[in-house]
């Protein structure tokens, strides 16, 4: 807890310099935490008062105030020897995996409360430096940088979710101009733009006798950096009606932000009486992966169904009542009112039995027009998540 706390918070701990707001002051069974040399030298740079520290102000030209600075320095073994006790690579402070002889630069950053969000960002190039070399970077956000009401700081502390780990491009109803703009996109392009500035492309060195490092190699290889963190976007696909040989309408699939942690979807859907829509989920990395897809190729799924809730329906009446159904081990079901079948919908499941999707069919005798949401829960932010409305076919033989 002791080393925690300064891995975390050591750029607001203890620090009389600290300019927005109280600094902090932590105990652990009645002992204050003290900074401890290596993260002191992290605070000097944090305070703008390493003189070997670079800082660097991040622009952009669709905000009219800096983004914020990056501050950077490039560390030699000696300058982090301790005064008593071995030398200790900065990866172990950070608890970060390393491999010995290949020195990663470690690029990290945070927003006006200064705790650190991830010592292991994959949105950033890869720096690698000499072997008694380190390069630690930071990015501190202009909290206030933004538009009119909408600023950086609310806008990214509402991406972070409870974890706390990263920040992502999502779509809020409350920030209309920031959504637009991808700022984490706009954000980790510049800083990249100018890591690549002052150090060039660096070249990792692959040990081919160590199978650990080969590995990770190729994991990397098959789910490179780019579109990655892009945020939630939303798809909708239109398709013809074989038997009409019409476009049907499609859904209208809104990204509503988030509620208590999940991801809320609206849907307004009209279909004719025996029509069946299936509404899924696919995963963007560098192409279009279905889940059944990504799930089939050995990576866990970033998401998770939590819930469907019909809000409105209207097939020559008005229902208004809401319906709520989770997706725990839920079954084939149909909404009936005063003794007559409406919709009935159904998860979509693959082969391990994960939910990705959800089907809706019209059993009634009219057309329906309905609105729901979808509840889904983001494991991992760093995946790009869509939403994609489909029509399904009817089966020969299949009962009007």
């Amino acid at each position: 807890i002791y080393m925690s706390i300064q891995r975390w918070y050591f750029a607001r701990l203890n620090n009389l310099k600290y300019k927005k707001g109280k600094y902090l002051i932590a105990t652990v069974n009645n002992e204050r935490v003290q900074l401890n040399e290596f993260y002191g030298k992290l605070q000097k740079i944090y305070n703008f008062d390493d003189d070997k520290a670079v800082i660097v102000p991040i622009e952009q030209r669709l905000f009219n105030e800096e983004l914020g600075h990056l501050c950077y320095r490039k560390f030699t073994k000696k300058e982090l020897l301790p005064t008593n006790g071995p030398f200790v690579p900065p990866y172990v402070f950070f608890d970060m995996e390393y491999e010995e002889g290949i020195n990663k630069g470690v690029i990290f950053y945070m927003r006006g409360p200064a705790m650190v969000l991830s010592y292991s960002s994959k949105e950033f190039n890869t720096i690698i430096t000499g072997k008694d070399e380190y390069l630690i970077a930071m990015f501190i956000l202009n909290d206030e940088c933004g538009f009119e009401n909408e600023k950086l700081g609310n806008y990214f502390r509402n991406t972070e979710q409870a974890s706390h780990t990263s920040w992502a491009n999502v779509t809020y109803e409350e920030f209309p101009i920031i959504s637009t703009k991808k700022p984490y996109t706009k954000i980790t392009k510049a800083i990249n733009d100018e890591i690549g500035k002052i150090f060039g492309n660096s070249q990792e060195f692959l040990d081919d006798s160590s199978a650990t490092i080969l590995q990770k190699k190729l994991g990397k290889l098959l789910l490179p950096p780019e579109d990655f963190g892009n945020g939630v976007s939303v798809i909708n696909e239109e398709k013809p009606n074989k038997n009409t040989g019409k476009t049907r309408s499609k859904p209208q699939i809104k990204f509503k932000g988030f509620i208590n942690g999940l991801m809320k979807f609206n849907v307004k859907i009209k279909f004719k009486p025996g029509e069946k829509v299936m509404f899924y989920a696919s995963i963007y990395a560098s192409g279009k992966y279905s889940f059944c897809e990504w799930y089939s190729m050995g990576f866990e799924i970033p998401v998770e169904f939590v819930k469907f809730i019909i809000e409105k329906i209207n097939y020559g009446k008005k229902i208004d009542k809401v319906y709520e159904v989770p997706f725990e081990n839920m079954d084939t079901r149909t909404l009936v009112s005063n003794g007559e079948k409406l919709i009935s919908y159904a998860p979509s499941i693959d082969k391990s039995g994960n939910i990705y999707g959800i089907v809706l069919k019209n059993s009634s005798n009219k057309e329906i027009e309905c609105e729901y949401s979808l509840l889904i829960k983001p494991i991992d932010l760093t995946y790009s998540i869509a939403i994609d409305a489909e029509w399904v076919q009817k089966k020969a033989g299949e009962n009007e």
